[in-house]
């Protein structure tokens, strides 16, 4: 795909406190450490608007409910634009402050901690064509072991994609081999693939930065030799019409940005 405020309450006087991760809300399965700010407010069952649907979460500092599930109360507590909720007006500054700490708190235990219980594979059987060798029996035996731990490896990288709804089709991506090539033939003991925050943040910037530095070369000709803007309409898989930009040389296309057209009206 191309292109991606309340009074002070007796519960905010005790918001000072440590999280309580056992709070009303752990019954659901939600006041836990790894959604701490759910001690802060308390999920609605009903909707008391009478507008229909049942998440809605009311906060102990404003006094006041809102829709949305964890993701909104997130966003609410820690003030967060642009995400749906208005910030929370009434929440004292080091409750603030306590609230930032425990939630990052929470993101390095879904980053790096046991998020979900994982199912261990049954023990592989190995071919018996090395064992029934008349020659070579011990390595025969250490062949079998190898094969099962190949097959294990297999099996866990197949369970990947099958839980995480990852598209089969990256499999041809050749940096997917070769990022398993590289760590294979590499002492690298102890070593942990990057986690959600650093794949989004860290590691993003620095492809992007460079791959700016490879198309400096391209950039610098444009001002001597000129460059050509086209256009390229198409659709994504969801059927939205997308628009690309590309800049044209003698030295090739360089992709410069998509837009989405939808309710646009396009024209030469």
């Amino acid at each position: 795909m191309a292109t991606s405020t309340c009074s002070q309450s007796s519960v905010g006087a005790s918001a000072s406190n440590s999280i309580n991760v056992d709070g009303p809300d752990a019954d659901v399965g939600l006041g836990n450490a790894k959604y701490p700010l759910w001690a802060h407010a308390t999920k609605l069952s009903v909707d008391p608007t009478g507008r229909g649907g049942n998440k809605r979460f009311q906060c102990h500092f404003y006094l006041k409910d809102f829709p949305g599930s964890y993701s909104r109360v997130r966003a609410h507590f820690l003030k967060i634009a642009n995400a749906g909720v208005s910030p929370c007006q009434k929440l004292p500054h080091d409750v603030f402050v306590q609230l930032q700490k425990e939630n990052q708190a929470a993101q390095d235990l879904i980053e790096h901690g046991p998020t979900r219980s994982t199912i261990r594979l049954p023990p592989s059987k190995a071919s018996g064509s090395s064992k029934k060798r008349k020659t070579g029996k011990q390595q025969g035996i250490v062949e079998s072991f190898d094969l099962e731990t190949k097959q294990q490896a297999d099996a866990l990288i197949a369970r990947m994609y099958f839980t995480g709804g990852v598209p089969f089709n990256l499999a041809r991506n050749p940096y997917y081999r070769e990022s398993y090539r590289f760590i294979a033939s590499h002492d690298m003991g102890g070593y942990v693939p990057p986690g959600y925050n650093a794949l989004r943040t860290t590691l993003l910037d620095k492809e992007k930065k460079h791959i700016s530095r490879m198309l400096e070369p391209t950039k610098s000709t444009w001002s001597l030799k000129g460059v050509t803007i086209c256009t390229d309409g198409w659709s994504d898989p969801q059927r939205r019409p997308i628009l690309n930009f590309m800049a044209v040389t003698e030295g090739g296309p360089m992709f410069l940005k998509s837009i989405a057209t939808e309710g646009e009206t396009k024209s030469t």
